[in-house]
Parts: structure tokens; sequence; C-alpha cells
């Protein structure tokens, strides 16, 4: 009574005879995929229940001669009866040709089951962010088209026992379909990468591009970003970075070719998205840099050249643009890191060895410590203050190009190169106010022999000036103190020299190059003879010193002669090399109270120790 196929287990069976008959056994009744039990009848009808052992057909034989009738005549063979067994319930799946995540609407699915059912409808079909339409199919295979409500994920589910087979059997629920939905466009932001210094000087320069959502990699190229501004920039490399996911890209740029600003952005339809989508247009916070490929220059210094008596304590350098100032006054490149203005004073060998702030204090000069440095937005003006003012001396200054200070672009100051300044701190007078010419007089360095010369008071603007330095000259039994003259009226007034010998204004400072005028007298105003009276007895090879900063200056003496008292330009001749000239009175003639001639000793620089 089962139907065929059927999923009946056990399957009932009835065996019918033309008649009567006996001896009738289980044993009788031969199962293929199956067993036989539970026998029960007589006469000419018997029931017997079937139980298969799998899905597949079973069938039921009954052979002949092995039950007989009243007259003993043997059964005939039964036809061999055939049933379709399946238990099994159909599976089902849902699938799409669409792409996940896609853009696509309505998203096309394709529902297989695992054989031939009935009984499926639209409404067996349940979408979660969407709704079905469309169901086509028959048999094993349909169709439905699902429709999504809004950007998102997407199932589809199929639940059990909706269908069933031809055996009856329902089927089981299916495995959950899952696509996302994306129909948007994505964003996209363009900037200035983190750590890329604005503006710069230095190549390549570094954007950071984000996407809302992951695209697809390999549609990004360079050819996607478009440069503008005015540096002329023209390569573009892309690389994805952290965190890897398809949506950060650094964007270096390249192939600039003047200064001038780079702006980078990225045009709307150019990229896609995983879903096939392609990019709005790209906005941004700071997506300008400027580059700048020219350093800075010094365009005021309120340092002199020559300064008298002590040099300064603070002075000013003015840039000509905004130079590098962090917080602080540490950074190697920071415009306050007092480290960044070497301030030396050259050394014994009297020229200057430091070169430069890269190559550092050679041993022979003399660093000199800067205090501090503060910096001035507004007028880009840096005051350099030292710890005090400069002594009597020669001086150079190097404002750090070779290693330091640069602009906010980081562009060294004079492209690399230091710039430099030279001091000279001059003793007490300014030198501006000294005159030689043809009309100069040489000073009277003597008074009237055999006689006390009274001295009048010292006039205040013809008072002498004191130095530390000492004039030894040992054939003559001479050890002085040298002490400076200034020019009045166009001539040294030597009247109250007494024992020490006179730094002449006009001459070179002595022990610094050129040549320095010292004057003693030939005979003092108490009728005794001065320290120069034996002056023309030293000869060429014979040699004095100079005593000063802690060393010995040792002159030899190349000239001796006689020179006419007007004759100033000679004694001043202008020398390269440190020469010593020293100068007396000569040939006193006492009808005119007066010398006729001067002693002129010349003697240049050979050692210092």
């Amino acid at each position: 009574t089962a139907a065929n196929p059927t999923k009946t287990s056990p399957i009932p069976i009835t065996i019918t005879f033309n008649e009567d008959v006996i001896g009738v056994e289980l044993e009788d009744i031969t199962v293929g995929n199956g067993t036989a039990g539970n026998l029960l009848g007589s006469g000419k009808i018997y029931t017997v229940d079937i139980t298969p052992s799998s899905d597949g057909e079973v069938t039921v034989d009954f052979a002949a001669n092995v039950v007989a009738d009243a007259a003993y005549n043997g059964n005939t063979a039964a036809a061999q009866f055939k049933i379709n067994y399946d238990a099994t319930a159909p599976t089902v799946t849902i699938s799409s040709t669409a792409a996940n995540p896609t853009k696509t609407s309505p998203i096309p699915v394709t529902i297989t089951f695992s054989e031939n059912v009935t009984g499926f409808e639209l409404g067996d079909i349940t979408v979660g962010n969407g709704t079905a339409g469309s169901l086509l199919g028959s048999g094993k295979t349909y169709t439905a088209d699902i429709t999504p409500s809004a950007d998102g994920e997407v199932t589809v589910d199929i639940a059990a026992n909706v269908v069933v087979d031809a055996a009856s059997n329902g089927n089981t629920a299916a495995a959950q379909f899952k696509i996302s939905y994306d129909a948007t466009r994505p964003g996209v932001t363009i900037n200035q990468a983190v750590g890329q210094i604005d503006p710069t000087g230095a190549s390549p320069i570094n954007f950071t591009v984000e996407f809302e959502e992951p695209i697809d990699v390999g549609s990004f190229t360079g050819a996607d970003v478009n440069l503008s501004g005015t540096a002329g920039a023209t390569t573009k490399v892309i690389s994805q970075i952290a965190p890897d996911d398809g949506t950060t890209f650094n964007i270096e740029v390249s192939g600039m070719t003047g200064n001038g600003t780079i702006i980078a952005t990225i045009a709307e339809g150019k990229v896609l998205d995983t879903a096939g989508n392609t990019n709005s247009a790209s906005t941004s916070t700071d997506n300008t840099i400027t580059y700048e490929i020219s350093g800075p220059v010094i365009t005021v210094s309120t340092l002199n050249t020559k300064y008298t008596s002590k040099g300064p304590a603070t002075f000013t350098i003015t840039f000509n643009e905004e130079v590098y100032d962090p917080q602080g006054d540490t950074d190697p490149e920071d415009v306050t890191n007092p480290a960044n203005y070497l301030l030396v004073e050259r050394g014994v060998n009297r020229i200057f060895d430091t070169v430069s702030c890269a190559e550092g204090v050679t041993p022979d000069d003399t660093q000199i410590t800067i205090d501090m440095v503060t910096y001035n937005h507004d007028t880009l003006t840096s005051t350099i203050t030292l710890i005090e003012p400069l002594p009597v001396g020669k001086y150079r200054l190097f404002i750090c190009g070779t290693t330091s200070i640069v602009d906010v672009a980081r562009n060294p100051l004079n492209g690399g190169t230091d710039a430099i300044y030279n001091i000279t701190v001059l003793p007490v007078s300014d030198d501006d106010d000294v005159t030689i010419d043809s009309s100069t007089i040489l000073p009277n360095s003597g008074f009237a022999p055999g006689k006390i010369t009274l001295l009048a008071k010292q006039p205040i603007e013809k008072a002498y000036a004191n130095t530390d330095l000492i004039l030894e000259i040992p054939s003559l039994g001479v050890k002085t103190s040298i002490i400076g003259i200034p020019q009045v009226d166009n001539e040294w007034d030597v009247s109250w020299l007494g024992k020490s010998a006179g730094y002449l204004y006009g001459s070179a400072y002595p022990t610094w190059e050129g040549n320095t005028v010292l004057t003693g007298h030939v005979w003092n105003a108490d009728n005794t003879p001065g320290i120069f009276a034996n002056l023309k007895t030293l000869k060429y090879g014979d040699q004095f010193y100079i005593h000063a900063y802690g060393k010995v200056y040792t002159y030899e003496v190349r000239e001796n002669r006689q020179v006419n008292a007007r004759k100033a330009t000679s004694v001043f001749k202008s020398e390269e090399l440190d020469w010593i000239t020293l100068l007396t009175c000569e040939g006193y003639n006492p009808k005119g109270d007066t010398y006729t001639s001067r002693r002129m000793v010349r003697a240049v620089l050979i050692d210092v120790k």
C-alpha cells in the first residue's frame, strides 16, 4: 500500500495466491536491499513487513514450488516486486553570480535543491535587508531576484520543510546566504603625510590618501592623482601603508623644478571600491606643501668690523626669511642654539686657523663662549649675547651654515656655507681720527739735554691709554710698559711719556699685523738719558721682545737709519706682516731748542712663544 517512491519503513507487502495454499514461510521471501519480517496470513492471502537497508530500490521475490495447494501442486514464481525507498530529506543551497561585495540590484540568486521538489513558493524565501521577487524554476533549480533595502549585509534564508521531494521528505534548512551590498561611492581624503615638513626643501614629498572603505588596490595608480601648484612636481609613486587593508596609501611626489607649492587631489570616478563603485572627488584639510630649495641669507648685522676699547656684548643678525626655531635651544638646527654661532680669537700664529663650523675650532685659535641666543619671529632677527664684551683683540664669527642653521624647509644658511664676520677691538682710540700725510710731524721725543724741563699738567684730551704690553730690549737694558698716545691736532704729544714706550695711534696695534710705531725719549725732562738714548746702536739681527697675552713676541732688526722729522709717511709705512718701528729724536740744535731729525729702527716678528 506504500507509494512509490516511499519513505515508509517497514514497507507493508501483501502476498496473494490464486487459491488456498499451505507451507508459506518467512524464508520463502527473498528481499533485495532489505529484510522481511512479521509474516501473517493463511489460505490465499499473506502480509509481510519489508525493512529497507538503505535508500534505493527494494526488491521482493517469491520463488516457485515453495508452497502447495490441496492437490499438492507447487506454486509458480511471483513477478518481482520493486519499490524505491527514499528516507533522505532534500538539501538546498543558495548562490549568486554577483561579486561580494556588489553594487548590483536586484541581486540574482540561484536556489538549488539536491533533488526535484514541489511546493516551493516566493514566500518560502526570507530576506534580511531586502525583498525577494521574480521566482522562477522547477524540479531542483530555481532563481529569484533579491532587491536590497540599503547598503550593508543582505541575507537570504530558506527554512526547513517548506518543500517535499517525491517521497514526501521535507527539505533541510539552507545555509544562510550572505552578500554585502554597496551602492555608495567611496569618499577619499588626501593630506600631508604625518611628519612631512612644510615648507620643505627635501624631495620626495609625501601625502597620505585615506579611502572610507577598502578599494580595489589595482585600480589606484599614479595617473589617478592630480598635481598642481607652482613647484612643477611631476612624478607620483603610490604604495599601500598600514593598516594594509586597502584604505590607506602614501603618495611620494618628486620632479619639482623650482620653488613653489605642490597641491595633490584625486578627481571623481578614478578608483574602484571592491563593489565596483567609483570614488567621489577627494577632500582635504591640508593638501598643499610649499617647496623651497633656496636657503636663508643674512640681510642685516649690527656687528662692526672695528671697535675701540671693548667690543660688543650683544649684537643682532637678521635673516631674509623664517628660520627653524623649535622649542628650547638644544636642537642641532635651532637658530637659538648657541652652538650654531662659532666665535674665535686668533691664536699665537696670528692668523685664523679655524675655517668653518663644520671643521670646528683649531687648537691655535681660542673659542669665545656664546652665552645665549634669542629669536624674534616678527623681525626674523637673532640676538646673540656674550658672557662679557670682547676685549682688545681680533676675532672671527662664524654663523653656521655648513652644519646647522636652516630655514623651516630645512634649507641651510647660505646654501650650506658659513656667514663669516671679522671683528677688531682696538685699544682706547679709534684710528679713524688719525691723519698721516706730508704735513704730519713726527713726535718730539726728547727734551733739551743739560737742564731740567718742567712739564705742564697733561690735558685730558692728550691723556694716554694704559695697556698690558711690555717692551723689552735687552741690548739697551730696556724693559718698560707700552702706553697708547693719541693724535691731537695732527700730532702726538709725548711730553709725559717718561720711561714708558708710546704706541702711536694711527699705526698697527702692537703684536697685530701691520706696522706698529713705538716711540721713547732720547732724553728725559729730568735731564737723564731716555730709554731710547742708545737706539742707534741697534744693528741688523738684534732682537727685542713684546710681552703680551701671556706670550712673548720676538722681533728682529732689519733696518736702522736717520729720517727727517717730517717724513711721517716713511715711518708709518704700511706692512702686511707684523713689524715694529722704534722711533726717537736725534740731533739736538741748541739754537732752536729742538731735535732736527729722528732715529728709526725697523724690526719684523720672527717668533711667538
